[in-house]
């Protein structure tokens, strides 16, 4: 059962590293949470671990699979809208600390099953990705950002 809880506590652990390290070590970090949500793909098909029930397996391996392509290219894009749109590199630092809770988050509503622990995990996943729809810091964005706290 410990297992559930790694991969969400490593995913979240690298993104706090994120706003510690330098800039040129982000992609390390990407790496790492790649090859850590692959540990888990790898691990559940060689029965090293189980999720709770096949829909939880079901959802780890979208979740795993999507973050996995979505990780990949997330390094090249940012380092173009960082460069195009003048982003500080504390904003690129954020970014990937959302990015990589948001992908925690998920992964752990797939994995946990204490009801309290769930409703964490979806507040988690929900503002994560309000601070990351927020993050180009323009009025537009910020609007988005309000419209979307206010529908969910």
């Amino acid at each position: 059962m410990t297992l559930l809880w790694l991969i969400p506590g490593v995913l979240t652990a690298l993104g706090l590293a994120s706003l510690v390290t330098s800039a040129k070590t982000l992609t390390l970090i990407r790496g790492a949470a790649i090859a850590v949500l692959g540990a888990g793909l790898l691990g559940a098909a060689l029965k090293i671990w189980q999720a709770p029930d096949a829909l939880a397996s079901w959802f780890y391996l979208t979740v795993a699979l999507l973050s996995i392509f979505g990780l990949w290219y997330t390094g090249p894009y940012i380092v173009r809208e960082a460069e195009e749109h003048h982003w500080p590199e504390r904003r690129v630092k954020r970014y990937y600390l959302f990015f990589l809770v948001f992908i925690a988050s998920l992964a752990a509503l797939a994995l946990w099953t204490n009801l309290l622990f769930l409703w964490v995990a979806m507040e988690a996943a929900t503002l994560s990705s309000v601070v990351l729809t927020a993050l180009p810091a323009n009025s537009r964005a910020v609007e988005a950002a309000w419209k979307y706290v206010m529908v969910t």
